[in-house]
């Protein structure tokens, strides 16, 4: 199990170089990281080394960050897989 995060964290992070997510929550907290898995309910990111749950009915937002100066935005529609 430790070998299978570990693998996912390193994957993580060399994606997390071409784009990343910024999830906006209706509280005003914001997430920037990688979606690594959703459904109807739950959202599931990667921020840093911490893999985090989100209810989906919470989530204002989320903004596709495609490169690290923050240029190229496009958002996502709240429901897109």
């Amino acid at each position: 199990m430790k070998k299978i995060i570990s693998l996912l964290m390193i994957i993580t992070f060399f994606t997390g170089l071409v784009y990343a997510e910024k999830i906006i929550m209706k509280d005003g907290k914001e997430y920037v990281g990688n979606i690594h898995h959703q459904d109807d309910n739950v959202i599931f990111v990667v921020q840093k080394e911490e893999l985090i749950k989100l209810n989906r009915a919470d989530v204002k937002e989320i903004v596709v960050v495609q490169d690290k100066d923050g240029k190229n935005k496009k958002k996502k529609g709240f429901f897109s897989r």
